[in-house]
């Protein structure tokens, strides 16, 4: 590495020298590593050829899954929820026990470990409603139970005047690659809201034979004049994968 000490200096490259900028100051280099045709090519790069073709099937479907998903993103999402979704993917990719690596896909994986993906990094679903929670997955339903619901006692912003759970379940065929979305939300309910047994059902056809996922979120408001704005923009909102 080559320190640039001229008064003129460059950023870019000039044949195989890259000029570059760091926080030590400007750097220059010589263009090195091994070609792309080797890695290609290569016997000795085989495993880097199957972990690169793995990783394109793990970022397409992560594309896919995040289209998917936009309601709930848009909802609760923060900026890193893209690399943890293709993380996840990563692995989903791993557990398929049909085929070998390099040509494994998530169309015969166990999308189980994606359960717990949040939407939100800095909040669980249990945080935020400070109460525990269970649902039921049936061949045509998902039903949330939130018992003994207390919203004074939710984790929200402190202008909240209004909250909404929301719910989305997607059957996914990763080979087609299509997929079924159903989605439902609950009114706008006070925060003033007294101690209830809370729950709601997300209703849906049977999957036939198609991989599902399933999210549940809350969101906050403040009601003005009838108008329902969000609250904290959105920082306190929340989802996970259920």
């Amino acid at each position: 590495m080559a320190i640039q000490s001229s008064i003129i200096t460059l950023t870019g490259k000039i044949g195989n020298i890259s000029f570059y900028k760091t926080r030590e100051g400007y750097r220059a280099r010589e263009k090195g590593g091994v070609s792309k045709e080797r890695i290609r090519t290569d016997p000795n790069f085989i495993r880097t050829r199957e972990n690169n073709q793995e990783f394109g099937s793990a970022a397409t479907a992560t594309r896919f899954l995040k289209n998917g998903f936009r309601n709930s993103v848009l909802r609760a999402a923060d900026p890193g929820f893209h690399p943890r979704l293709q993380a996840l993917a990563i692995r989903a990719l791993q557990t398929d026990p049909d085929h070998t690596r390099g040509n494994r896909t998530l169309a015969a994986a166990d999308l189980e470990v994606m359960k717990g993906l949040k939407l939100n990094s800095a909040r669980t679903l249990q945080g935020a409603l400070n109460n525990y929670y269970w649902v039921e997955k049936h061949q045509d339903r998902l039903i949330f139970h939130l018992p003994d619901c207390i919203p004074e006692h939710f984790k929200a912003p402190s202008n909240t005047t209004h909250f909404r759970l929301f719910a989305q379940r997607l059957a996914i065929d990763f080979t087609a690659q299509e997929m079924d979305m159903v989605q439902m939300e609950t009114d706008y309910l006070p925060m003033e809201l007294p101690s209830t047994d809370l729950s709601f059902s997300l209703v849906f056809d049977p999957p036939s034979h198609r991989q599902q996922l399933f999210v549940v979120g809350l969101e906050f408001f403040k009601i003005v004049a009838g108008i329902p704005f969000p609250a904290a923009k959105k920082k306190y909102n929340v989802a996970e994968v259920v």
